[in-house]
């Protein structure tokens, strides 16, 4: 798919059909299935994977800016989706296998060594639902995130615990 570079939207939904996932062989396919970095939208449905290809957090797919990750429910870690610098509406809903999010979220070890800036620096709009094992959201210290997030939402997120990003100076 990376030669296909007119593609704008792109929506990779995954059957539920039965129990048996082999969650090595899913992250292959999505991996290979890897879009060129003209994407603007991206809408991944029923992945069954327990984590993401390393493509999904790469700066250089600097032209997207919506993503929506849904139902991945053996989904343990977030890609480093801080590193998308056009990204501006984020939703993540049914994540169930995830527990905890941080610093992976916000920046990939390429970029803490490159210093690439702020993370999620044109986010405006992240949204959370059904995310029923996530307890912890954790935010570095050193790190300013979110310059921009205007609308916030989080629903049915039942065991989360602690508190918010300190900052969110648009919200």
């Amino acid at each position: 798919m990376s030669n296909k570079k007119h593609i704008n939207i792109l929506e990779l939904k995954w059957r539920s059909d039965g129990d048996n996932v082999y969650v090595e062989t899913e992250r292959d396919i999505l991996e290979e299935l890897r879009p060129h970095e003209n994407l603007k939208e991206l809408f991944i449905e029923g992945y069954r994977g327990e984590i993401f290809p390393d493509w999904l957090g790469l700066s250089s797919y600097s032209n997207i800016t919506m993503l929506r990750i849904y139902l991945c429910k053996n989904c343990r870690e977030l890609p480093s989706l801080g590193q998308l610098p056009s990204l501006q509406h984020l939703k993540i809903f049914g994540l169930h296998g995830l527990e905890r999010i941080g610093e992976e979220f916000y920046q990939n070890v390429e970029s803490c060594h490159e210093g690439t800036g702020t993370p999620f620096r044109s986010l405006e709009t992240l949204e959370f639902r059904r995310m029923n094992g996530w307890r912890e959201w954790h935010t570095p210290d050193k790190l300013d995130p979110f310059p921009k997030l205007k609308t916030l939402i989080m629903r049915h997120c039942p065991v989360l615990r602690g508190d918010l990003p300190a900052r969110l100076p648009a919200l």
